[in-house]
C-alpha cells in the first residue's frame, strides 16, 4: 500500500498546508487542528464504493484517501457511497450541522469534486474550522490529481456567509449580468467588473460584496491561482501546523482578528495580476461552464 500522506509531502507544499504524518498531526500543530485532525474518522463504504475508490486511486488506502478528499475531522463518521457519475460522501460530525460532498468524473475522464454542502454549527463558524477542512480537502486533491472543485456559494437563512466565504478561500466565478453592472457602476474605474475574484480584489470590493453579494456557483482551481489564494489565506490566518502558532486569541476577539485580516488579503496586489483582469476571468469562467452547468442543474 502506497504511503499517502508522504505522496502529499511530496508536492513540497508550503507548511501552512496541512500535511500530516501517518494517522497523526506533525508535533507542533496548532490548537484548533490538534483538536481536529490527531486521529482518524471512521470511514464506512456502501455496496461496491470501496472498489470505485480503490480502481481511481490504486495503491492507496481507501479509508485514507475519501477521509481526506472531504477534510474530515477525527472521530468523525464519513459515508461512502455510489451515485451516477462517481461517488456521494457524507460527513457526520459535531461541529457540523451537515457535510455533504460528490466524487465526479467529467465527460474527458477528469475527476472532480462537487461541495454540495457544508453547514457548520453556531459556535464553529469565524473559528476557522471550515477554513482548515477545506485546505486539507484541497491539499488532498492536489496530491491525487483531482482539478476542480466546485461549490453552490449560497446566500439565504440557512447558509448566511457562504457567498462571502468561498471567495476568501480562492474560488472563483463569473458574476450575472445584473450583479456585473451594478458592480461596474459602484467601481467604474475598474469596469468592467465580470467575476466575483476580480471584484474581491478591487478596494472597498470585498465590502460591497459582502453587502450585495448573491448565490453564485464557483470552481476552485486545484492546481491554478485559486490554490495559492487559499495557501496565502491560510498564512493570513496563522494556519501553521510546524510551528505551534495558536490562530485562536486568548481574549476570545477571533472574530474582530479575522475581519482585520481580510482585507490585507484580498486588496493587496496578487502575485499575479493578469490573473484578475476582465479577460482572464471571462475566459476562465468559459472552462468551468460544464462543471458550473453540472452543478446548477437542468
Amino acid at each position: 500500500m502506497a504511503d499517502y500522506p508522504r505522496e502529499v509531502e511530496r508536492l513540497e507544499l508550503p507548511s501552512d498546508v496541512f500535511l500530516r504524518e501517518g494517522s497523526r498531526l506533525r508535533p507542533g500543530a496548532d490548537l484548533l487542528s490538534r483538536g481536529m485532525f490527531s486521529s482518524d474518522a471512521t470511514v464506512d463504504f456502501g455496496r461496491g464504493a470501496e472498489a470505485v475508490v480503490a480502481s481511481l486511486f490504486p495503491g492507496f488506502d481507501p479509508r485514507l484517501v475519501c477521509q481526506d478528499l472531504v477534510g474530515a475531522p477525527g472521530g468523525s463518521s464519513v459515508v461512502v457511497d455510489r451515485a451516477p457519475g462517481g461517488l456521494s460522501i457524507s460527513v457526520s460530525d459535531r461541529r457540523f450541522e451537515s457535510c455533504h460532498r460528490r466524487l465526479l468524473r467529467g465527460g474527458g475522464g477528469e475527476l472532480w469534486m462537487a461541495n454540495d454542502e457544508l453547514v457548520l454549527e453556531g459556535s464553529e463558524r469565524g473559528q476557522g474550522t471550515g477554513l482548515r477542512v477545506f485546505a486539507r480537502q484541497a491539499a488532498a486533491c492536489r496530491a491525487l490529481g483531482i482539478g476542480q472543485i466546485a461549490v453552490v456559494a449560497a446566500r439565504g437563512p440557512a447558509h448566511p456567509d457562504g457567498y462571502y466565504v468561498w471567495a476568501l478561500f480562492g474560488y472563483t466565478g463569473q458574476l450575472d449580468a445584473r450583479l456585473a453592472r451594478a458592480a461596474s457602476a459602484a467601481f467604474p474605474e475598474f469596469a468592467p467588473i465580470v467575476a466575483v475574484e476580480q471584484l474581491v480584489r478591487i478596494p472597498g470590493g470585498l465590502d460591497w460584496w459582502r453587502v450585495n453579494g448573491e448565490t453564485w456557483t464557483g470552481v476552485f482551481e486545484v492546481d491554478g491561482e485559486s490554490f495559492l489564494t487559499l495557501v496565502d489565506r491560510a498564512s493570513d490566518k496563522r494556519l501553521r501546523f510546524d510551528r505551534g502558532i495558536d490562530p485562536l486569541v486568548a481574549d476570545g476577539s477571533e472574530i474582530e482578528l479575522y475581519q482585520s485580516m481580510v482585507e490585507s488579503f484580498l486588496e493587496r496586489a496578487p502575485s499575479n495580476p493578469a490573473a484578475y483582469t476582465p479577460a482572464a476571468c471571462l475566459e476562465r469562467a468559459a472552462s468551468h461552464r460544464r462543471i458550473v452547468e453540472a452543478m446548477n442543474g437542468p
